[in-house]
C-alpha cells in the first residue's frame, strides 16, 4: 500500500501550524538538521519515513507521511549542557569530549559541527544550531555527567584505570625479574649488595627503612 506523503509546509498547514514552527519541532525531535542553509534528514527522520523529493522549481525538499507522529526526545527537568560545559566538568577540552561522544555513537560529525544520533536522542541529546553561523551542535541534560558509559570512556581516555593496572603490573614484573636474595642486618631481603650496604647503614644509624620492602 502506497503511503501518501506531503511536504513539511503542507503538513504544517494541514495541522494548523506555521511552517517555521513545524520545522523547529522536527529539528528539536532530531528528525532533521539544518546544514549548508538546507534542511537535511537525520537517521531518525528517515526511520520515520521522511524522504527527499526533487522539484524543478524548488529543488530538493523533504516529504513526510500525512500521519507522521513526531516523537520528541525525553523531557528532563535539569539544565542543558554543551560540550564545553561537559568538558569543564571532566577537565578535558571540548574537542576531546566530542570525540568521546562520537565514539560512543551519540553524535555524528557534520560538515561543520555535530549532529545528534538516534542513540544520543534517546539519552536526552537535543539538536541545536548557532543562530549566527548555522553550525549544528548538541546539548545534553546534566544527568549525562553520571552516565556510566561516558564516565568509563573518559577514564579510559585519561588513563585512570590503565594507570592503576599498569602500576600494579610494573611492580609485579619488577619483583619477579629482580628477586630479593641479599639479607641485610635488620632482616630485610634486598636485591643487590649496594641496597644491602645502604640498608645496613640506615639500620646502624637508627633509621627505620621501608625502601627495600
Amino acid at each position: 500500500m502506497m503511503i501518501s506523503k506531503i511536504s513539511t509546509s503542507k503538513l504544517a498547514k494541514a495541522r494548523g501550524l506555521v511552517a517555521k514552527n513545524l520545522f523547529n519541532e522536527l529539528a528539536e525531535a532530531g528528525y532533521i538538521t539544518h546544514e549548508n542553509k538546507e534542511w537535511q534528514l537525520t537517521d531518525i527522520g528517515k526511520a520515520a519515513q521522511g524522504e527527499y523529493k526533487q522539484s524543478s522549481q524548488f529543488g530538493q525538499y523533504i516529504v513526510w507521511p500525512e500521519t507522521l507522529e513526531i516523537i520528541t526526545a525525553p523531557s528532563f527537568d535539569g539544565k542543558k549542557l554543551s560540550a564545553t560545559q561537559i568538558s569543564s566538568h571532566f577537565k578535558l577540552s571540548s574537542q576531546k569530549i566530542n570525540q568521546i561522544l562520537d565514539e560512543l555513537g551519540w553524535i555524528n560529525k557534520a560538515v561543520k559541527g555535530w549532529k545528534v544520533s538516534q542513540s544520543g536522542s534517546r539519552l536526552g541529546g537535543i539538536q541545536k544550531e548557532d543562530s549566527r553561523t548555522g553550525i549544528p551542535y548538541v546539548v545534553w541534560d546534566e544527568t549525562v555527567l553520571k552516565n556510566s558509559s561516558l564516565q568509563h570512556s573518559v577514564n579510559e581516555f585519561t588513563g585512570v584505570n590503565a594507570e592503576v593496572k599498569s602500576t600494579d603490573n610494573s611492580v609485579s614484573n619488577f619483583r619477579q625479574k629482580f628477586e630479593a636474595k641479599h639479607r641485610s642486618a635488620d632482616g630485610h631481603y634486598v636485591r643487590s649488595k649496594a641496597e644491602m650496604l645502604i640498608d645496613n647503614w640506615l639500620y646502624m644509624a637508627g633509621i627505620v627503612s621501608t625502601l627495600f620492602l
